[in-house]
C-alpha cells in the first residue's frame, strides 16, 4: 500500500540512500548535487522543517520510505 504523509525528519540516511543516484541528479534542476551526501540530506530536511520548500511529503510503501515530493 502506498501512502503520503509528513516526511520523517529524523531519517536523513533514507533520503541520502535514495537521492545519491546519478540518474536522478541529471534529470533534476542543476542545483541537485551528485554525489548526494548525508549533509545534503540533513540540509534538505532542515529546509523542509522550516517551511522553506513549501509542503514536503514522504512517499511510503508498506511503511518503507521510497521517496518524497514538494
Amino acid at each position: 500500500m502506498i501512502r503520503l504523509q509528513n516526511i520523517n525528519l529524523t531519517s536523513p540516511e533514507a533520503i541520502q540512500r535514495l537521492a545519491n543516484n546519478h540518474a536522478i541528479a541529471v534529470n533534476l534542476r542543476d542545483a541537485f548535487p551528485h554525489p548526494y551526501t548525508i549533509e545534503d540530506a540533513i540540509t534538505f530536511l532542515g529546509l523542509a522543517e522550516n517551511g522553506v520548500l513549501g509542503h514536503v511529503f514522504g512517499i511510503y510503501e508498506d511503511n518503507t520510505f521510497v521517496g518524497c515530493g514538494v
